[in-house]
């Protein structure tokens, strides 16, 4: 018979990943250039990074014998934690430095700019950053700043998927102790 616990595992599992995933897609608002179609790749990807994430730490526990414990699980949360947190913040970060706003919904990756606006110089390239700036520069920036925002969405999951095993493993080391007191160790 399947306990209500092992039920609900990969329902919290996959309601994770379809919440994280569809923030994921909401919230990208960078862009190479005007006419560059490479942002499409970051939320593309991170929509499987998070389902393999997320697989990997709702089976995790299953293969490990014996299962972790409720303060392991809490300390890999809290490192996930940690590691969103930084994620998130080096992402806003980059954002703020690296970016200038286009329209209402899309900033540009930019490179250097010494005294005039940021928006000025945009309206007066056309949007098109990889005419007016080293594309190598460009590109990196994009990918240091797809790679915090992807980062940050995995390590947002990854704590949620260690709190729900760490809340399942407490009421399991409860039960057992339970049973331990009551003697009714292997009847069930």
């Amino acid at each position: 018979m399947i306990s209500i616990q092992n039920f609900w595992a990969p329902i919290f599992a996959a309601a994770v990943w379809i919440g994280t995933s569809s923030a994921a897609f909401l919230n990208f608002p960078i862009r190479l250039s005007s006419v560059s179609t490479i942002h499409q790749f970051v939320t593309g990807a991170t929509v499987p990074l998070i389902a393999i994430i997320c697989g990997f730490l709702t089976v995790m526990p299953k293969l490990f014998r014996p299962a972790p414990r409720t303060h392991q699980l809490l300390l890999l949360a809290f490192v996930c934690f940690v590691c969103f947190l930084l994620s998130v913040t080096t992402y806003f970060y980059l954002q703020l430095q690296w970016t200038c706003q286009y329209t209402d919904s899309v900033r540009l990756v930019v490179g250097v700019i010494k005294d005039d606006s940021c928006e000025q110089v945009l309206l007066e390239i056309g949007g098109l950053t990889e005419e007016a700036f080293p594309s190598a520069l460009l590109h990196r920036r994009f990918m240091l700043i797809s790679s915090s925002y992807m980062s940050s969405w995995v390590f947002l999951a990854s704590l949620l998927v260690a709190l729900a095993d760490a809340a399942r493993a407490k009421r399991t080391t409860t039960r057992q102790r339970l049973a331990d007191r009551s003697g009714t160790i292997g009847q069930e």
